[in-house]
């Protein structure tokens, strides 16, 4: 997420670091806040807590990364229905197509796209001379917002796979929130696994894997291939 400058933390001078739970939400992408319940805050869902550390008891509603989420929760506990597509995802596409289609994308488009959706929550716009004098990659940014405003609607799998960057994204370790001892003396911790600069790892990198040869592409239901013998397996499926 942005800072409300509309650069990434590692170039805003906005950027507050996380000296507590709290700190990275100061001057950032109002999305963050809205996605993401802060330390403290009242989180509207029966039986559930905004304690970052995975609860044994109840692992139905612990969070791997420390991080939970508030988007789409419905305050009155009744179930919503999915989401297939939606009107921000409709631009975020546009934006993409153009882009790819000819390596570049006008302000004019961006105005018709993602400018809309930042426009929505009181970011910058975002501009090609914005990119360029602040040595950031158009495509980079285009994606990100995707990152941003489709963030755990189920987008983030596909995109990867589109993008043809899951070999290097999905093998990462899992990480979350850093944690800070002082604010969880109450808390039994004795289960989590931390990086030496105390980020929560909520799944290690020797855990997770992609495979580029076959899983760029779903195997084929063999019921299908039955059907029609024309048909042949997707590779090393």
């Amino acid at each position: 997420y942005l800072c409300t400058d509309g650069l990434p933390i590692d170039q805003s001078p906005l950027y507050q670091g996380q000296v507590n739970a709290n700190s990275e939400f100061i001057d950032r992408d109002p999305r963050l806040d809205a996605i993401i319940v802060q330390k403290g805050e009242q989180y509207l869902l029966e039986a559930a807590s905004t304690d970052y550390a995975p609860d044994p008891y109840q692992p139905t509603i612990a969070s791997a990364t420390g991080y939970r989420v508030e988007k789409y929760v419905d305050v009155n506990g009744y179930f919503l229905d999915h989401i297939i597509m939606r009107y921000g995802e409709v631009l975020l596409n546009y934006a993409e197509a153009v882009y790819e289609l000819n390596d570049a994308i006008s302000d004019a488009d961006l105005d018709l796209s993602i400018n809309l959706l930042r426009d929505r929550v009181g970011m910058p716009d975002l501009t090609n001379a914005f990119v360029t004098g602040n040595g950031l990659n158009m495509r980079d940014e285009i994606r990100r917002e995707r990152r941003i405003e489709l963030a755990m609607e189920g987008a983030r799998y596909d995109d990867l796979l589109r993008w043809k960057i899951a070999e290097t994204e999905l093998p990462k370790a899992l990480e979350g929130v850093r944690f800070f001892n002082a604010e969880y003396v109450n808390t039994d911790v004795t289960s989590l696994v931390l990086t030496t600069d105390s980020v929560l790892v909520g799944e290690a990198a020797s855990q997770r894997s992609f495979d580029p040869s076959k899983q760029y592409l779903w195997p084929i239901p063999l019921n299908q291939i039955s059907i029609n013998q024309n048909l042949e397996q997707n590779p090393n499926w």
